[in-house]
């Protein structure tokens, strides 16, 4: 199965998005770590590769939890991001390589986490490199924040804005990853589990929170009836100067077949 967003240069796409990114872009819940250890054997000693970690959202569970984190990231914006921001913690290790080539030895992971990243990769090649990394045994988990666009009328509308003013979504929104493509990676035998979240958003959090995303166009480049279009959703749905963007964490695991 062809990916849709292969030849968009993700590693590119987001280097002017990283101010907004690491402001605005959500985290994960500590329930994760909860669960990973209940059905993935997830121990403090586990050695984990998180591939296109970003700016280190997902990271940061990982080296919360004690584990040693090979953070793999090929945007040099993004990657310094997280080099500032762990580089006090000794069991943090910023690698400049791709998904499908993460220059990690054979066999040297117990663990290997993709979080709102894996529908950039060419995924044949990743699943070849996640055979090759871990050890035997080892586990993949892929994760993605999605909104909740029936959750409320704001999420409803905001899906509404998002697809009229952003002309790349229909091409890069993770939606595209379906059932059958996590299958299709992993083989019959994964599992799934979601996870409430959200985030409380003031007018310039709404705005920044936009974006951050790799579909929208740049600040500079935006039109006035873009800025319009999302001051007046928000001055529609605001509460005491706030609106929620409801979001459900979405994680697959398993081994790559």
């Amino acid at each position: 199965m062809s990916n849709p967003t292969q030849g968009l240069n993700p590693a590119l796409r987001f280097s002017e998005r990283v101010k907004d990114y690491t402001k605005y872009r959500p985290g994960y819940p500590k329930e994760i770590i909860d669960y990973l250890v209940r059905e993935a054997n997830l121990k403090r000693s586990c050695i984990i590769a998180d591939v296109g970690s970003g700016t280190g959202e997902f990271t940061e569970l990982f080296l919360k939890n004690g584990n040693v984190v090979y953070a793999v990231e090929p945007n040099q914006e993004m990657r310094k991001v997280s080099e500032e921001r762990f580089k006090n913690l000794s069991n943090f290790f910023s690698i400049d390589a791709t998904a499908e080539n993460t220059t990690l030895p054979d066999n040297s992971v117990d663990l290997v986490t993709s979080a709102q990243a894996f529908h950039w990769f060419d995924r044949k090649k990743f699943k070849r490199e996640c055979k090759r990394i871990l050890k035997k045994g080892g586990y993949v988990v892929l994760v993605w924040n999605k909104r909740k666009i029936q959750s409320s009328e704001f999420m409803k509308e905001y899906e509404g804005f998002v697809k009229e003013y952003s002309k790349d979504y229909e091409k890069v929104h993770h939606k595209k990853i379906t059932e059958e493509v996590i299958g299709d990676f992993y083989g019959s035998d994964f599992k799934k589990a979601l996870f409430a979240n959200h985030q409380d958003l003031d007018y310039e959090g709404l705005v920044g929170r936009y974006f951050s995303t790799s579909y929208a166009p740049k600040r500079e480049e935006a039109s006035p009836k873009l800025y319009s279009a999302l001051k007046t959703l928000f001055d529609k749905y605001n509460i005491k100067g706030r609106v929620r963007f409801n979001l459900q964490v979405q994680l697959y695991f398993g081994q790559p077949n």
